[in-house]
């Protein structure tokens, strides 16, 4: 039987053992760092969704949009809108609850065609539904909401998320929230150049 290492063949026994001994220091020496699933709770800024629950409760499409930082204009309004979401959140009463922006992608079917997009906009919470909640815009997708000292100590809250570019055929839309897999992964970090 022979054992090929790079591009020599090896068919002894001791060459064998050498084989194996080279590829365990190889592998030994790699900077290796596992990756593997955590619970919500251990990584930072996560949605625990054991705990939380979300429920999207109806939806607009709009051309305009006037946020407290931003507006927003569709350039094209025969071809996209923009959408909101109304999303209903059942959380344990008086725990805090922060929502990042990028933990709240649309998938979504036009036609026949699947798309992805990034949340483009988050309102306050509130209490009840049928209110108007600021909406803050941002178009790098980062952005975040949290309660606060009176929305907190409510178990049931409601909360406005905007999508921009969505087609006239827009059919299903899925919102995934917090992406239900993580990993991790420890690195060295960087340094900055002196």
């Amino acid at each position: 039987m022979s054992h090929r290492l790079f591009s020599t063949v090896f068919t002894s026994r001791p060459a064998r053992y050498l084989t194996l001994a080279l590829g365990v220091f190889v592998l030994a020496a790699l900077p290796y760092r596992p990756a593997f699933a955590q619970p919500a709770s251990a990584i930072p800024g996560a949605i625990d969704l054991a705990k939380i629950r979300f429920e999207i409760m109806k939806s607009m499409f709009v051309d305009k949009l006037e946020g407290v930082n931003a507006s927003y204009t569709e350039n094209q309004p025969e071809k996209f809108r923009g959408l909101i979401l109304t999303v209903r959140i059942t959380k344990p009463a008086g725990e805090s609850l922060t929502i990042h922006g990028p933990d709240l992608d649309l998938h979504y079917y036009h036609g026949e065609t699947y798309d992805v997009l990034n949340c483009q906009g988050l309102s306050g919470f509130s209490k009840t539904m049928d209110v108007d909640r600021p909406m803050r815009l941002w178009s790098t997708g980062i952005g975040s909401v949290a309660t606060g000292t009176s929305t907190q100590d409510s178990d049931i809250l409601y909360i406005d998320v905007f999508y921009q570019y969505l087609e006239p055929d827009t059919k299903e839309v899925f919102l995934m929230i917090a992406q239900p897999t993580g990993l991790r992964y420890q690195t060295n970090g960087w340094k900055p150049k002196p």
